[in-house]
């Protein structure tokens, strides 16, 4: 009943979650092993040959470093997509996405829709994440996390992973979701409670990545599953616009971070935060030029 596709580069992570869902899923199921331990293939790659191969009508493309704590989750999830007009499920998302080239998650948590446990690199207790799951059993999102994505087969053939645009491993989870939400609900499953290991890397490569798809994803952008007021919209936009400048400083990339930061301030220009964005700027800025006049000695 359920393939899943499983872009591997770690044996040991590969063959705990294996294990996992041996335990928990509760249907007839097939894993796919996309062995990418040498970076064979972009992730877009991976997941349709993955896909290709898939005996069954349902396709679930996750990550490996997680672990499914719902005894039979495999029924939730086949019972979800035999809704027609449900294109794609995942376990947390956001019901706006911004324009802004910022993660779904960089926006306040009101928006967020979610029931998953995250743990931390500097080794925080785990936090279960609930937005939304004590009221419904899903929710239409604008888009979801590339944890967990899943669709009937006849949906990703309309909508396979965009391997002309994304040659690495990133945006593939922003991009699907709008593509496939133009023709289909795109919702967030709460019947599903998965833990994720790891927090992403919100690298360079990450960045200019994200700069790219927005662009030519603008057409959709902003999205929503909610009605949000002018105000609120520019609130949200907000945080999205001044988390995604904080991680341009963090980079050293500051001529993009400069334009990001007089947009931040232009949409809310006495917002308390714009004094720790300015702080961080300069601070960032000083230790590279320090580190420069080091170099050239």
């Amino acid at each position: 009943m359920l393939s899943i596709i499983i872009c591997s580069i770690n044996s040991t992570y590969f063959a705990k979650v294996s294990a996992n869902i041996s335990e928990t899923v509760g249907v007839a199921y097939e894993i796919i092993k996309i062995d990418n331990s040498t970076n064979r293939y972009s992730l877009a790659q991976a997941y349709n040959i993955g896909a290709d191969k898939a005996l069954y009508h349902y396709l679930l493309f996750m990550h490996e470093d997680v672990a499914f704590h719902t005894q039979g989750w495999g029924k939730a999830l086949i019972t979800l997509l035999q809704q027609p007009h449900v294109g794609l499920v995942g376990v947390s998302g956001a019901v706006y996405k911004s324009k802004y080239p910022s993660t779904w998650s960089m926006i306040p948590e009101e928006y967020y829709r979610i029931n998953a446990l995250q743990r931390w690199k500097d080794g925080r207790i785990t936090k279960h994440i609930q937005k939304e799951s004590d009221v419904a059993e899903y929710s239409p999102v604008a888009v979801i996390d590339g944890v967990f994505m899943a669709v009937r087969k006849e949906v990703w053939l309309q909508y396979k992973f965009n391997e002309e645009h994304l040659h690495g491993f990133h945006l593939y989870d922003t991009d699907t979701s709008l593509r496939i939400g133009q023709k289909y609900q795109v919702v967030v499953s709460h019947q599903i409670l998965l833990e994720h290991f790891s927090e992403g890397n919100l690298s360079k490569d990450w960045i200019m990545e994200s700069m790219a798809a927005h662009k030519r994803l603008n057409q959709w952008l902003p999205a929503a599953t909610v009605v949000l007021t002018k105000n609120a919209q520019k609130t949200t936009d907000y945080h999205a616009a001044s988390a995604f400048c904080f991680l341009l400083i963090r980079h050293n990339m500051f001529l993009l971070a400069v334009k990001f930061l007089f947009k931040s301030i232009s949409m809310q220009p006495i917002h308390s935060q714009n004094k720790n964005l300015v702080i961080y700027f300069l601070k960032h800025f000083i230790l590279m030029i320090k580190k420069l006049k080091l170099i050239s000695l």
